[in-house]
């Protein structure tokens, strides 16, 4: 997750929110999916030093209420820019090509009949049946655990105003046993599909795969949510970002070093500038394999001080560590056989490799 973002609001809708306010700096350097990073460059993601459940589960619950807060800002033109809780997007990244990630979704709260105005997390179709996303989207801004009868997956949608793709509802939220809501650690839950969807699918990082996991391996994140200026993104926007060893990570966050767990991976620039935001929790952190062609998911966003802030880095779940569990609870996972069909890079000219060093 991330902390604080950037919306739109007044003190009335402050109010009206619950929220205090507390502007921030808006300018970023936008950067490209497919540019190269500088060696030792890195970034960060979005939630505060030591933040507590309920700011978690802020950027699940307060962005629906932002994007209609901006339809009144559309209306009014009253509202000024701000930081705040919420679920923002891909800070200084770009929209992404409506084909080169099939397997994202959103997660959209059931009662809200449009996506664009209830989507509050992102998450990826590891199988037909089943979205990997963090377990902080599966709890209320009290607290309180959804039921999967709160939650609706929009699959094979680019824009959120749009009606592409298909929307299913959930049969039932399988969270980690170990995460608690106390810190971050096993952020990780598995929405099961009432109904199977068809189209690709993204397979997670294996522990035998760790050599993708390298220092400064090139991967990229994507979400929607709110952008640079403030306003909310109805089209996926994509990132990228060099993975961060985690003693490096750990450094970066002083005092507060003992909240990056080994079940996390750290990824960003050192000077900021990108990053993935509140809006962006639950969506897939991404490397892309040479040796089968295929991207595989490195991490799930989690949590990370502000928004492409300096000297921070993002944090996501580590993947790779919960490979066992997830065969467990899929055991279609740990068959050899791909669910899916390799995917082409999204531009021949951008291909990554895992030794390189340049998708909250």
């Amino acid at each position: 997750m991330h902390f604080p973002w950037k919306v739109w609001v007044v003190s009335t809708c402050t109010l009206l929110l619950g929220f205090f306010l507390s502007p921030y700096p808006t300018d970023v350097q936008a950067a490209s999916v497919h540019e190269p990073l500088a060696s030792g460059s890195t970034a960060h993601s979005a939630a505060d030093h030591n933040p507590p459940q309920s700011l978690a589960n802020a950027r699940s619950d307060v962005l629906p209420a932002l994007r209609n807060v901006q339809q009144t800002v559309e209306q009014i033109d009253a509202f000024t820019a701000a930081t705040t809780p919420d679920s923002p997007t891909i800070i200084g990244g770009q929209e992404a090509d409506p084909a080169d990630w099939p397997w994202m979704v959103a997660l959209v709260l059931a009662d809200y009949e449009e996506a664009e105005q209830g989507q509050f997390c992102g998450g990826a179709l590891i199988h037909a049946e089943w979205v990997l996303t963090a377990a902080h989207c599966t709890f209320e801004l009290s607290g309180h655990p959804r039921q999967a009868s709160d939650i609706d997956v929009v699959v094979g949608r680019h824009r959120l105003d749009s009606d592409t793709g298909t929307r299913v509802h959930v049969q039932q939220i399988i969270r980690h046993q170990g995460y608690t809501g106390a810190n971050f650690d096993s952020d990780l839950a598995l929405l099961q599909l009432q109904t199977p969807v068809d189209g690709p699918t993204i397979a997670p990082l294996s522990a035998a795969q760790s050599y993708l996991e390298a220092h400064d391996t090139p991967a990229v994140v994507i979400g929607w949510g709110v952008m640079d200026d403030g306003s909310a993104s109805d089209a996926l926007r994509e990132v990228t970002v060099p993975l961060v060893d985690l003693r490096t990570c750990r450094q970066s966050y002083g005092i507060f070093n003992e909240k990056v767990t080994d079940n996390m991976i750290c990824a960003g620039r050192k000077n900021g500038g990108v990053d993935s935001c509140q809006g962006d929790s639950g969506g897939p952190l991404m490397v892309f394999d040479d040796v089968t062609g295929q991207w595989r998911q490195v991490g799930i966003v989690s949590w990370g001080d502000g928004c492409a802030e300096p000297n921070y880095y993002g944090v996501y779940t580590r993947v790779s560590n919960f490979s066992a569990w997830l065969q467990q609870q899929i055991p279609a996972l740990a068959e050899p056989t791909p669910t899916s069909t390799p995917l082409p890079l999204p531009s021949p000219t951008a291909t990554p490799s895992p030794t390189a060093t340049a998708p909250v």
